[in-house]
């Protein structure tokens, strides 16, 4: 028995934040972290994915970990909050044609200092962010609770992050993936998916 392969086109594009659309501090304390304790700052990031440590606990923690002060930890992490504008533009153009959502494995008290609540609204047709559901990437269930949100099928789905296992995580759940490392090979990969899906 032949089963027909289905081919759907592309309805919406899912983007990272950290690493894709805003710069990360994650990597600054990762660079300065101690060998033997790079397991508890992960830890300490995966807590604040989840929303079990607010932004003062998770400060107060990757400082005792790397061995900075609470206020520098504070500090690398706003400077470290660079917005990828180029990036951004090129959301805002697709949000012309297609569905637009927000994938974010994210701390509480962070997302509302880098986007403000009506800028989302004109970025994305839907958010996700792990602390406010309690999963994260590269959870199976995140991202099919992302197209749900959206209104579309997984395989409609094109999920833009800079880390490998969340693009990975991504295709397990059915979507096509894109791994960001530079702003004019990520836009080409995706217009190339696009044209294809067409």
């Amino acid at each position: 028995m032949i089963i027909p392969i289905i081919l759907l086109m592309v309805r919406a594009i899912i983007f990272d934040c950290f690493g894709t659309l805003v710069g990360t501090s994650y990597f600054t304390f990762r660079n300065i972290c101690p060998p033997e304790r790079l397991k508890e700052l992960e830890d300490a990031r995966t807590a604040a994915d989840y929303g079990y440590l607010d932004r003062d606990s998770y400060a107060r923690r990757i400082g005792d970990i790397v061995g900075m002060s609470e206020e520098r930890v504070r500090a690398a992490i706003d400077q470290q909050h660079v917005r990828n504008e180029p990036l951004i533009a090129y959301v805002k153009l697709l949000k012309r044609t297609y569905k637009t959502a927000l994938l974010s494995n994210v701390g509480s008290e962070v997302m509302e200092r880098i986007f403000d609540e009506q800028e989302m609204k004109v970025l994305f047709d839907a958010s996700v962010l792990s602390y406010e559901v309690g999963i994260v990437k590269p959870d199976r269930q995140i991202y099919m609770m992302v197209a749900e949100k959206l209104g579309v099928k997984p395989a409609e789905c094109v999920m833009v992050d800079d880390r490998e296992l969340f693009c990975t995580g991504a295709q397990a759940a059915g979507m096509m993936s894109v791994l960001h490392t530079r702003n004019h090979d990520t836009m080409r990969a995706i217009d190339r998916l696009l044209a294809k899906k067409a």
